[in-house]
């Protein structure tokens, strides 16, 4: 098992407006958002090593991700990404994180990866309840699905088997681009399954069935006690958040 940090993104308005060409490096608390995702993952016990995936060309400083090794994607595209990663992995389990999860801590990442494992699935999405990051993160906006066990917002950690990620690539990337698009989304879980979701008669399992049946392999999804893994930083309100409980230095860990 291996963590992968997926830090090829593009800074966008929120790296732009901290003066970095990447969000993996807008600062939090005084340190980059990368610094402190590297820290968790070389913390956790699970991990065997901790890899870092840039944009092609483009290596994050050594001291920000603090002698971590490096890979490039060979793309632009996200599936170019997960690609680089997957293939580190070699014929083992790639634990895949987003480089934008500042109170992300080791025993969140290993929670993760032993249910994962224990699941016998070939690929893991982790979600959290989306009460629990809302109190834990107060004034932070997410995007909620209502299912039967209660609403939850998507987390920023999946464990996948290496090769599983490899041959979907291309499922994917179709995936990550209809992500934000009603009918790109339908298209994509079919009708029917949205209207579950928007009246709430879909489960976990169902949710899980679903995956494993776009994906072509067998699919679990982890409800997470970390908050953590549900709090990614994408725009200012969410780096006040951020700025905020650092400086409290109280930072949420577990229900």
């Amino acid at each position: 098992m291996i963590g992968a940090i997926l830090a090829a993104g593009q800074g966008g308005e929120l790296a732009a407006s901290a003066g970095v060409d990447s969000r993996a490096l807008v600062p939090v608390g005084g340190r980059p958002l990368v610094t402190r995702v590297v820290e968790a993952l070389q913390g956790a016990e699970s991990l065997e090593r901790v890899v870092v995936v840039h944009a092609p060309g483009r290596p994050l400083p050594e001291q920000a991700v603090l002698g971590a090794p490096q890979v490039g994607a060979a793309g632009e595209r996200f599936s170019d990404t997960i690609a680089a990663a997957a293939r580190e992995g070699g014929d083992g389990f790639v634990c895949l994180v987003t480089a934008d999860l500042p109170l992300l801590t080791p025993a969140a990442v290993d929670e993760s990866v032993k249910f994962a494992l224990d699941s016998g699935a070939d690929l893991t999405y982790t979600i959290a309840e989306a009460g629990m990051v809302a109190e834990a993160f107060p004034g932070t906006v997410r995007t909620i699905v209502r299912l039967r066990e209660g609403r939850f917002t998507g987390g920023n950690l999946v464990v996948a088997r290496a090769a599983s990620l490899l041959t979907g690539l291309e499922r994917i990337e179709t995936a990550f681009g209809r992500r934000k698009s009603i009918v790109g989304l339908t298209m994509l879980l079919g009708p029917m399954f949205l209207l579950r979701v928007a009246f709430g008669r879909l489960s976990v399992a169902d949710a899980a069935a679903r995956g494993a049946q776009i994906m072509g392999c067998r699919v679990a999804v982890h409800a997470t006690r970390y908050p953590a893994v549900g709090f990614d930083v994408d725009k200012p309100s969410d780096l006040e958040v951020a700025e905020r409980l650092l400086s409290a230095e109280t930072p949420p860990q577990s229900r």
